[in-house]
């Protein structure tokens, strides 16, 4: 009982989260109190210093799955008391890529530990290659979802080879038909590349609920989404967990990265595969991990 009552007490307790999106409402009564800085970034990587909003619905739906309180008696939020470093990056819904580098520089310079990339374009690209090591050498998680193409596809920055890209599962814990996996076959990464030569490697690490997925829109409303975009909070919630309840594990985004790759439940083929990554997110077996090593 001992382990289960210290499981129940690390909600998300002082692990910051970097939230990039289309914004944040900070109103909404499962928000309130969960966004601790907010910056919103021009299409050319300015701050703006806007007041916290959001632009749309996605970057407050995200948000919820990541921290959201119980709201109209339906706990939304992977872990509750988690609070939010949130940069709007995806104006409306779409953004360029000085907007996202500035949004993840701007969320490492607030000292985040884990930061959720519900975003990105489809295919593999060496222009997240820098951004993605650069936030990892900072010592923070870079969580990004797969993408929305199905079965032999992926989209950066969730395919980048320093990323925990997720792909999204449904209710019945099978991978949903949208979401990406394939294995990246000769590719060239910026820094690695010139030493070892091109990369070979599969994508997701791992999937996590992304279908009619339950969270806060603007509005004091809730609404169900469909997407690998829903899936990448629940391991970003996730991750925030495993940080709270045991603190060496911030700032070690290999650790981390590990740890939940090995307490994975293995659906699928046997081992990695193309659609489950490594399984499906197991948040319980996670912690209890995390708690037996601090």
């Amino acid at each position: 009982m001992g382990l289960f009552a210290d499981i129940h007490r690390l909600i998300g307790e002082r692990v910051l989260v970097g939230h990039l999106d289309t914004g944040v409402d900070p109103n909404h009564p499962a928000l309130g109190g969960r966004v601790a800085a907010f910056e919103e970034c021009d299409a050319i990587g300015n701050a703006l210093g806007t007041p916290p909003h959001d632009s749309a619905e996605h970057g407050t739906h995200t948000a919820g799955t990541i921290c959201g309180r119980n709201y109209n008696g339906i706990n939304i939020g992977v872990a509750p008391e988690a609070r939010l470093a949130s940069a709007l990056v995806l104006n409306g819904g779409s953004g360029t890529f000085a907007q996202i580098v500035a949004g993840m520089q701007w969320t490492i310079d607030r000292d985040v530990q884990v930061m959720n990339l519900s975003l990105g374009g489809g295919g593999y690209s060496t222009l997240w290659n820098l951004p993605v090591l650069n936030a990892t050498l900072a010592g923070v998680l870079v969580v990004a979802s797969i993408g929305n193409s199905g079965q032999t596809t992926s989209g950066g920055p969730g395919n980048d080879l320093f990323a925990l890209g997720v792909g999204a599962t449904h209710f019945e814990d099978a991978v949903t038909g949208f979401s990406g996996g394939q294995s990246l076959v000769g590719v060239w990464h910026t820094l690695l590349s010139p030493i070892f030569g091109p990369l070979t490697y599969m994508k997701p690490e791992l999937s996590a609920p992304g279908a009619e997925v339950l969270s806060s829109v603007p509005g004091r409303q809730l609404a169900a989404f469909n997407g690998t975009s829903m899936a990448a909070p629940h391991a970003t919630g996730a991750v925030a967990l495993v940080q709270s309840s045991n603190p060496a594990l911030r700032g070690d985004p290999f650790a981390v990265r590990s740890l939940f790759l090995a307490t994975t439940e293995d659906y699928g083929e046997a081992g990695r595969d193309q659609r489950f990554g490594f399984g499906r997110l197991d948040a319980l077996a996670a912690v209890q991990t995390a708690v037996s090593l601090a």
